[in-house]
């Protein structure tokens, strides 16, 4: 019997910021920015 082939997931980057509390946002990082879309610079 063939073993099935793991297929490897792409890891989206955290968004780099931190939330009021102290904790790291739980958000993935859009496009080439470090932060999400809620903490992204305008």
């Amino acid at each position: 019997m063939a073993k099935a082939k793991k297929v490897k997931k792409e890891k989206k980057a955290r968004c780099a910021a931190t939330t009021k509390e102290g904790k790291k946002c739980k958000n993935s990082a859009s496009g080439k920015s470090k932060f999400c879309a809620a903490h992204k610079k305008k």
